[in-house]
């Protein structure tokens, strides 16, 4: 079902599929970035992987959040390159970063936060478990975008499989 819906995917878009693979290539470094930034998943989730042990508690990864990250990161940045390709003013370009922005706040402060714990101490809590310090550190895929666009409109279409390589990146920046 999931490869039948890649597929799709990619004879419409291919630049979608590329993000959306850069996407994927981002989880195995989210553990890392939850463990430095005190977050953990409650026990109950079903885990993908286990990736180290911090404070004598497993670094869990569950399979949903593979499905969140794809929409969260490859989406956002090819959401970002399709309103560049209409040449936007500055007020759009902020209008997207503030739009995700909110985004990841409703999101991450209220859809989803029952599944997972924020731990120490934490800046800028208001209204919820969710710091909001973590929106600035979710914009590497607005700058995955960015750097993306750039890429592509230099070297064109062949630019388009520095998707796998940019999303991670500009996700772990």
């Amino acid at each position: 079902m999931l490869y039948a819906i890649f597929l799709l995917i990619a004879r419409r878009s291919p630049l979608l599929m590329f993000c959306i693979l850069g996407s994927v290539l981002c989880n195995p470094i989210e553990p890392i970035w939850e463990a430095l930034g005190f977050l953990r998943f409650h026990p109950g989730n079903d885990f993908a992987f286990n990736m180290f042990h911090v404070q004598g508690t497993p670094v869990s990864y569950p399979w949903w959040a593979i499905f969140v990250y794809v929409l969260f990161s490859g989406v956002a940045c090819y959401t970002i390159y399709r309103m560049y390709e209409k040449s936007p003013t500055r007020r759009t370009f902020w209008y997207c970063v503030a739009g995700q922005a909110v985004f990841n706040i409703l999101l991450e402060g209220f859809v989803i936060t029952a599944a997972y714990d924020y731990y120490g101490d934490h800046p800028w809590r208001w209204g919820s478990d969710f710091p909001l310090w973590w929106v600035f550190a979710n914009f590497g895929e607005v700058l995955s975008a960015a750097i993306l666009i750039v890429a592509v409109r230099y070297w064109g279409k062949k630019a388009m499989a520095l998707a796998i390589l940019v999303v991670p990146s500009g996700f772990a920046a």
